[in-house]
């Protein structure tokens, strides 16, 4: 995990900021996937790698990063082992507004992550959990790390 959470993310029209391809690379290795994307309104393209069964933090997990520029602007991961699921009346607990990183304390290793943008300042971020009974997919969405959204889907 320290290796995904060491991984910077920049500006989204231009990656200013973010993590290079070349120290992403250097963490995980060939990457086991790798797509190229165009940008609507621009001559850029994007650049997603993924990368599976990545390491002990995160053994079995998937991990992706997205480039433009050569630099991170997107990364998240799935991690169908270790997800901790929650329980429905936790879930009805949490207010919007609440941080990122309270509501990921609080709950624990999501089943899925994505963030987008540099965090804090102009990012999303997603996190996905599911119930303790299986029966419900549970998501949430923040902007600039404040919990702005949260959906319930019966799986």
């Amino acid at each position: 995990m320290d290796k995904y959470n060491s991984i910077k993310l920049g500006s989204m029209t231009t990656g200013s900021g973010g993590s290079t391809e070349k120290l992403v690379k250097s963490m995980y290795g060939k990457p086991s996937s790798e797509t190229e994307t165009d940008i609507p309104g621009s001559n850029e393209k994007s650049k997603s790698y993924t990368w599976s069964n990545v390491g002990s933090s995160l053994a079995g997990a998937t991990v992706t990063t997205e480039f433009i520029n050569g630099k991170a602007i997107g990364k998240g991961y799935a991690d169908f082992g270790k997800s901790t699921k929650i329980s429905l009346g936790t879930y009805d607990t949490l207010q919007t507004g609440t941080s990122f990183k309270a509501v990921k304390q609080q709950l624990g290793v999501p089943l899925t992550e994505s963030i987008v943008g540099v965090t804090g300042i102009t990012s999303a971020q997603t996190l996905t959990y599911t119930s303790k009974d299986g029966k419900d997919s549970l998501m949430l969405m923040f902007t600039n790390n404040k919990l702005t959204s949260k959906t319930k889907t019966s799986i």
